[in-house]
């Protein structure tokens, strides 16, 4: 489970970020993660309390906004989900496809205080 590595790394993050602006504590650390980044949200979610656990960052909240995995058609122009339609266009069948979204991993917010 590499999320759980990718979580502290993230909580590392949060911390300097914090420090460096001079706040105190930290409420909630939104991320974007994309639907073909290879990060499980689900599995996240929960290593991010054994992360924060006896931490001056217990309280803090982690949400997460999956962005979905768009591509498109290398054939007709469409675009489709990736994973829903499992590589393979809804409209014309084909396997080529570009990707447009889904693969990031982003630390989108921390808001603290």
């Amino acid at each position: 489970m590499h999320e759980l590595s990718i979580i502290v790394q993230v909580v590392k993050i949060a911390k300097k970020t914090a420090e460096a602006n001079h706040l105190t504590k930290i409420n909630k650390i939104v991320l974007q993660v994309g639907e073909l980044s290879g990060a499980i949200p689900e599995y996240a979610k929960k290593a991010f309390p054994a992360v924060v656990y006896n931490t001056p960052m217990k309280d803090c909240q982690l949400e997460i906004e999956e962005i979905p995995g768009i591509a498109n058609c290398q054939e007709c122009g469409r675009h489709y989900r990736v994973v829903k339609y499992k590589g393979k266009c809804p409209q014309c069948q084909s396997e080529r496809y570009s990707i447009i979204s889904g693969t990031q991993f982003v630390i989108k917010e921390i808001v603290a205080s």
